[in-house]
């Protein structure tokens, strides 16, 4: 599945999102999961490969501007899937994507990557439902559930393009915008049979 994933259109990208900001403080059970910012807007696939590489690697292995640098002079585009599947399968890191749902199911459930396995997911959300030109990741951290990940009243996401950097959307919200962009999810871990641990190195017990 090669999704095209871009950001927002052109002037809602406020100038705060032109460098990387921490975030201050994170929910209850959320990874923590260090910050990138979209330098542009077609940026934000990058950006959340970033979050989710550097969390798995438990360090800042790479950089959005390395990344895309080397996307580019690889004659590869920065907002496509497959291209990015690519190049990060040359440094043992696998990136799949699925289609997911909220629920606790393996593979496809968002909790059981999030909060079972522990391993952020960079989800395809779409705020114009029909224009996928308006495609746009963001990475998922948290779940707001009591019980299972079906029941949850939340879900905490890392937007590379949002000024407020870390947002928490109601269900409904989020089931719908993750639903207009096809429920697209793309999770990545070490490559298996490489010293791959059994939960990111960033990993919170």
């Amino acid at each position: 599945m090669a999704v095209a994933v871009l950001a927002l259109a052109p002037g809602l990208l406020g100038a705060s999102c032109q460098k990387r900001v921490a975030v201050d403080h994170f929910p209850p059970g959320a990874l923590q999961v260090g910050y990138v910012a979209a330098a542009n807007y077609t940026d934000c696939l990058v950006a959340s490969v970033v979050m989710c590489a550097n969390y798995v690697r438990g360090s800042e292995w790479c950089s959005a501007a390395r990344l895309r640098s080397e996307l580019t002079a690889a004659g590869k585009d920065p907002a496509l899937t497959g291209d990015m599947r690519s190049w990060l399968a040359g440094r043992n890191i696998t990136m799949i994507a699925l289609r997911g749902e909220l629920s606790d199911a393996q593979p496809t459930g968002l909790g059981w990557w999030v909060r079972q396995r522990g391993y952020p997911v960079t989800c395809v959300v779409n705020r114009h439902a029909g224009k996928a030109d308006y495609n746009h990741a963001v990475v998922v951290i948290g779940i707001d559930a009591r019980g299972a990940t079906a029941d949850a009243e939340a879900v905490y996401v890392l937007d590379p393009a949002s000024p407020k950097r870390l947002e928490r959307w109601d269900r409904l919200s989020f089931e719908h915008y993750w639903g207009s962009g096809g429920s697209v999810m793309l999770p990545l871990f070490e490559t298996p049979g490489r010293g791959t641990p059994a939960m990111p190195t960033g990993a919170r017990s």
